[in-house]
């Protein structure tokens, strides 16, 4: 098994065990955590941009007591402090952006990244829940 490293910041470095072809993401695309972070901004933020939510996603929104209004303001300050979680029955990467509520309880949200303006929204959640 060989190992890709990716820089996310000047800070710090995660490292990745590579993929071999037949596992490689087809649900989402393989980028950075800056990147993540732009394509989840831009889906929520900007005209053209587009926020896919999963049945799973609306339910938990509304199970837990978040609004859309949330998920824009995690758009607009959101943090993504980790790498991404590799799905391997959807092959894709689960990014986490965390941030606060427009109450000011904690939230996070798991995403994937379609596209540089398009994500797909797979749950939110309260950390520590």
């Amino acid at each position: 098994m060989s190992i890709e490293i990716f820089p996310i910041d000047s800070r710090l470095t995660f490292c990745y065990p590579s993929t071999t072809p037949g596992s490689q993401p087809t649900g989402g695309l393989r980028v950075t955590a800056q990147q993540a972070r732009n394509a989840f901004r831009a889906a929520l933020l900007e005209q053209r941009g587009e926020f896919i939510q999963l049945k799973h996603f609306k339910e938990r929104m509304a199970e837990r007591g978040f609004e859309l209004t949330d998920v824009v303001l995690l758009a607009r300050n959101g943090r993504i402090l980790n790498p991404p979680e590799f799905d391997v029955k959807h092959r894709e990467e689960k990014w986490r952006i965390e941030g606060k509520a427009i109450d000011g309880r904690a939230v996070y949200v798991v995403f994937s990244v379609l596209g540089d303006k398009k994500v797909k929204g797979i749950t939110i959640e309260t950390p520590g829940r």
